[in-house]
């Protein structure tokens, strides 16, 4: 298994050199999202990195993408699992989720994620 500190700052700055990709930025969220959902470690590492905002920003810049918006309302809501500090983060990542939910009401798959991830964020269970 390789280090998270070693593998995520090579996918972000791969994304970076890529914003403009739509295909290699969903790649990317689609993978990120995976590892933070099924390795704790990564949420920390994430987060230590500066992954919150670099993730938000694509969301934000990428509001009308459909599969940039399911991605990132996943990863968010696997970083919202905890240990991540997700806090310091909860008021820009809602707004970046009310715009999703809004901007993509008839695809069910970003409804669900982007829900998920508001009830994480808020302290729910299921």
């Amino acid at each position: 298994q390789m280090c998270p500190y070693t593998l995520l700052p090579v996918l972000l700055s791969s994304m970076g050199a890529y914003r403009e990709d739509s295909h290699v930025l969903t790649t990317g969220l689609e993978l990120v999202s995976d590892l933070m959902m099924e390795c704790p470690k990564t949420r920390v590492a994430f987060a230590e990195l500066g992954g919150w905002p670099w993730a938000l920003q694509v969301m934000e810049e990428n509001a009308e993408h459909g599969l940039i918006q399911l991605f990132g309302c996943k990863l968010l809501s696997a970083l919202s699992k905890g240990g991540s500090f997700a806090e310091a983060h909860t008021d820009r990542a809602m707004a970046v989720l009310g715009r999703a939910l809004r901007e993509h009401e008839a695809n069910e798959c970003v409804l669900y994620w982007a829900l998920w991830a508001v009830q994480q964020m808020n302290g729910a269970r299921a």
